[in-house]
């Protein structure tokens, strides 16, 4: 039975014209099943019953038009007609008095060109017959004013009416390999090489050094508070930079920490830290749609300073959850056999679940532990790391013959990441921290404890609602 459907509806749609010229059936195995489907329920073309219910419709069932175009026909329930009917499925329409033929946009395949014809397969048709040769586009040039690197990522866009913070650079974003990802989600971090160009590091660099010369005494405080906890309120007590280091004489201090640069920078590191790119690949890293920036900090080594103990940055957060990661750019080449200070990571710590959960980590010896520890034999220019919020890491001493030692730490956390409720009575209060306290107490206040982090200082910089460089 299926066998003589087929054959009579391959005869009736060459007689009716819907082949473009005689064929094996088989040449459209896909148009050819969904007529067939079709015609089970009602055939193409019938008379009888089928004019009937037209005619109770109020169509003109007559006739159908010999040469007009080819019409797709789209049947919905709320007309009271059947929702057989496929988007592709090309049919005519019943006759209802002609009308103005417009042509028809959509390109004649190959396939369905006559025999002998010369037209070129990009050629469009009007009507059923006619062809002709589309109208030649003219594709649009790139202005002479832009600028790209080498991946053809645009650098610059040289104009006098756009100032330098509204650089594109980082609009679109970068996707991970998946051994990149694979190696994320197994060892906790990666090394990532042209996170930028050089030209945009060398702009980049420029304005770091000057936001660590402006705020220096305002990174000098954030050490006091944290090293010398006896001085109370060091924010309005210490008034200069002197005062400062005085009252840390004989600590070791580590490192100096600048928070939140793009809060207050109108240009390159701005347009890095909101936009699109590093956006994306976080999104990529922490599985999830959208991204939300959590803060941005530099952390500014000088010659002598000692090593960074070993931390996990989500413990320094006020979250509850678990999908951070963070951007780690140095700027300037470090190499780890010159006993320069990049990063080291614990292998495989993020998913080390009773680490947290029975030991202090400020107080337990992680060589017992037997991770292994590994770093980039050396960071090169442009290049960075990035690494899980639950993942330890830890930074070498700078030596004395050494040049100053500054990276740009930029964090992301999930859309949907939650403020821990420290009120919570489950809370183990002793291992809360508050190390980067003048990084989110100013919105902190702001969100409800246990609600999901929503505030403008936390801009969505991918996904739904992503914020819009201006």
């Amino acid at each position: 039975m299926m066998h003589d459907a087929s054959m009579h509806l391959d005869t009736l749609l060459q007689k009716q014209s819907l082949y473009p010229y005689p064929c094996k059936p088989n040449r459209f195995p896909h148009a050819r099943a969904s007529l067939i489907q079709s015609s089970k329920r009602e055939p193409l073309f019938s008379s009888g019953a089928a004019v009937e219910r037209r005619c109770k419709r109020g169509e003109d069932s007559s006739f159908f038009e010999d040469d007009g175009p080819y019409q797709d026909r789209r049947e919905d329930e709320e007309g009271g007609r059947s929702s057989r009917w496929r988007e592709t499925d090309r049919v005519r329409r019943p006759y209802q008095g002609r009308k103005e033929e417009k042509e028809d946009e959509r390109p004649l395949h190959k396939d369905f060109q006559r025999p002998g014809s010369s037209l070129p397969p990009g050629a469009r048709t009007s009507g059923a017959t006619a062809l002709k040769r589309p109208k030649g586009k003219k594709e649009k040039k790139e202005p002479s004013d832009v600028v790209r690197d080498a991946e053809g990522f645009v650098i610059k866009i040289k104009s006098s009416r756009d100032p330098q913070h509204k650089d594109t650079a980082f609009s679109t974003p970068r996707t991970f390999p998946d051994g990149q990802i694979l190696k994320f989600e197994r060892l906790g971090w990666i090394y990532a090489k042209d996170m930028i160009s050089r030209k945009q590091f060398d702009i980049l660099r420029e304005e770091i050094k000057q936001h660590i010369e402006e705020n220096m005494l305002e990174a000098l405080k954030h050490r006091v508070r944290v090293l010398r906890p006896d001085i109370r309120d060091p924010a309005s007590t210490i008034t200069s930079i002197e005062e400062a280091r005085t009252a840390l004489k004989g600590k070791d201090i580590g490192f100096l920490q600048f928070f939140n640069l793009h809060r207050t920078n109108e240009g390159m590191l701005r347009t890095l830290v909101l936009g699109r790119r590093f956006g994306g690949m976080a999104s990529q890293l922490l599985d999830t749609p959208n991204v939300k920036v959590y803060q941005d900090s530099v952390f500014y080594k000088l010659p002598g300073y000692s090593e960074t103990n070993w931390h996990s940055d989500l413990r320094m957060a006020p979250f509850d959850g678990n999908k951070m990661v963070t951007l780690w750019l140095p700027m300037r080449p470090i190499c780890q056999s010159e006993q320069d200070s990049g990063l080291k990571f614990a292998n495989g710590s993020h998913k080390d679940f009773s680490l947290p959960f029975w030991h202090n980590i400020m107080k337990t010896d992680l060589e017992g532990r037997g991770y292994e520890v590994e770093s980039p034999a050396t960071f090169e220019q442009c290049d960075g790391t990035w690494h899980h919020g639950w993942t330890l890491h830890c930074a070498g001493p700078q030596p004395q013959d050494s040049q100053p030692r500054a990276a740009l730490a930029v964090t992301f956390i999930a859309g949907d990441m939650k403020v821990m409720n420290r009120k919570d009575p489950s809370i183990r209060k002793e291992m809360l921290h508050d190390e980067d306290k003048e990084s989110f107490e100013e919105w902190l206040r702001d969100v409800k404890p246990g609600a999901v982090a929503e505030h403008r200082l936390l801009p969505v910089t991918f996904g739904c609602n992503a914020i819009k460089l201006s």
